[in-house]
């Protein structure tokens, strides 16, 4: 789509994107990532890699200050869905979609962690450790619900990213109940059903980061990230799929209710 044009009344006047951007992207492995249009046989690397750019031109067109790294050329083809899906949203939407969880934990993942930290309000990560969502698919998922992107570059680091996970079939804790419940939740709780981490964005850039050799903690918190690069973090080894154990550890840190 030339969203633009297809979706005229969409983003002209006063509504200037969608309410609502949900979707299941394509899952394609870095290696398979091409030009759809040209026959399999007649691909080759040199074309792969000018499609990536221009995927990556694409995003940058609308959130060029906010990416401070180049995208990394493993990443899978759903993570560009993200970005173009997030671009599409207007100034109140809400983007939700239903992925491989492999962001979350390997390299190619921590491009699009910094964006979400810095620009996005990472509202819910969901997982589920009793049933997968795609019983024929041979992926684990997670399924996400952001904020549209703020106006400015820092304006996520506010806000608390919250970690969900349902330790039953999504069809025996989804209700109307479980889920105010778990809107409410500011630091940590944990059911039979379900448990929830509410950490800030702040803190989640902050584990991810890195800075240069010789540098003071005092430097560090006067830098405000301006100082290093992030480097990614294992959001779902840590505060998705992390057993309780771990967390009643942790818990004079994070306050764990248990129940």
């Amino acid at each position: 789509f030339v969203w633009d044009i297809d979706f005229a009344e969409i983003f002209s006047g006063e509504m200037h994107g969608f309410d609502i951007v949900i979707g299941n992207p394509p899952y394609v492995r870095q290696e398979k990532v091409a030009p759809p249009l040209v026959p399999k046989g007649e691909v080759t690397n040199e074309m792969k890699t000018d499609y990536k750019d221009k995927l990556e031109n694409s995003i940058r067109a609308h959130f060029d200050k906010r990416l401070p790294q180049r995208l990394d050329k493993k990443s899978d083809l759903y993570i560009y869905f993200y970005f173009h899906g997030l671009a599409l949203l207007n100034p109140k939407g809400t983007f939700c979609f239903i992925t491989s969880n492999s962001w979350l934990d390997v390299g190619y993942g921590k491009n699009l962690q910094e964006f979400l930290l810095e620009s996005v309000h990472v509202k819910a990560i969901y997982d589920n450790s009793a049933k997968r969502s795609f019983s024929q698919a041979d992926i684990n998922t997670v399924i996400v619900v952001f904020s549209t992107p703020l106006k400015t570059r820092g304006d996520g680091l506010l806000n608390s990213a919250r970690f969900v996970l349902f330790k039953k079939p999504f069809e025996d804790v989804i209700t109307a109940e479980n889920l105010i419940e778990i809107e409410s939740v500011e630091d940590a709780l944990n059911t039979d059903s379900y448990r929830i981490i509410s950490v800030p964005q702040r803190k989640l850039l902050d584990e991810g980061w890195e800075y240069p050799d010789g540098i003071s903690e005092e430097q560090k918190k006067a830098s405000n990230f301006n100082i290093g690069k992030y480097t990614g973090n294992k959001w779902g080894g840590k505060y998705l799929r992390a057993p309780d154990i771990y967390w009643d550890i942790m818990q004079k840190n994070i306050n764990l209710v248990p129940i």
